[in-house]
């Protein structure tokens, strides 16, 4: 809450949207979205074809997601 709070009172995002970027690749588990890491060139799907099912979350808490989901709509906006 802190966070979104620093961002959503902040005139310029530039200097640390590089700090909180990779905060949120890790607390959300979007390295891999596809989930096809590792397969073979042979295994994977083509570009044109979108993913499913996203691959497990990492982060478990819905409240800390909505908080996440609220940061980023501020970075955005």
């Amino acid at each position: 809450m802190i966070i979104k709070e620093f961002f959503s009172r902040s005139d310029d995002l530039t200097i640390s949207i590089p700090y909180l970027m990779p905060i949120l690749v890790e607390r959300l588990n979007a390295e891999d979205l596809e989930g096809t890491d590792g397969l073979p060139d042979v295994m994977k799907p083509p570009i044109v074809q979108k993913p499913q099912v996203m691959s497990e979350l990492r982060e478990t808490s819905e409240e800390v997601r909505l908080v996440l989901a609220e940061i980023v709509t501020v970075i955005v906006s």
